[in-house]
C-alpha cells in the first residue's frame, strides 16, 4: 500500500499507482474541468488560450496537465509552451515528441540483455569437497 501527497491540493490519499498523483476529489474535479474545457472548445474551435482559462474557470496547470496527458490536442492553443520532457522540441500533446518515443522505444525493445554468441548454454555443475 502506497501512500502519496496530491499535487494539486496536498491531501495524503492512498495511491492506487496509476495516472497523476491527484486524490479521488481532485480527480473528479479534474473530469468535470475537463468536461467544460472540452465543450468550450468544440464550441469555439478558434479561442486562444487566454479565452478558454477566462471563459471555463479552468486554471491553465489543470489544461496543461490534460494536453500532456493526451485528453486534449490544442496546438492553436498551448504549441508554444508544451514541449518534449526529453529534448525540448514544442510539440502539440503529450510529454515526448515522436522521435523520443521511437527512441524511447527502441531502448526498451533492447532492455533484456543476451548472452553472446560465443557462450553455449549448458548446464554448469559446482565440485564439491
Amino acid at each position: 500500500m502506497e501512500f502519496k501527497t496530491c499535487k494539486n491540493c496536498a491531501m495524503v490519499f492512498q495511491y492506487m499507482g496509476s495516472g497523476d498523483e491527484l486524490c479521488p476529489s481532485c480527480c473528479r474535479q479534474e473530469e468535470r474541468d475537463f468536461e467544460k474545457v472540452k465543450a468550450y472548445i468544440n464550441k469555439n474551435p478558434s479561442a486562444k488560450a487566454e479565452e478558454i482559462l477566462e471563459k471555463t474557470g479552468v486554471s491553465e496547470s489543470s489544461i496543461l496537465r490534460m494536453v500532456k496527458s493526451g485528453k486534449l490536442d490544442i496546438e492553436s492553443v498551448f504549441k508554444p509552451t508544451l514541449t518534449c520532457s526529453m529534448c525540448g522540441l514544442s510539440i502539440q500533446s503529450g510529454r515526448y515528441c515522436a522521435d523520443c518515443e521511437r527512441k524511447m522505444a527502441h531502448g526498451f525493445g533492447n532492455g533484456i540483455p543476451t548472452a553472446p554468441a560465443s557462450h553455449t548454454a549448458a548446464m554448469r555443475f559446482i565440485k564439491r569437497k
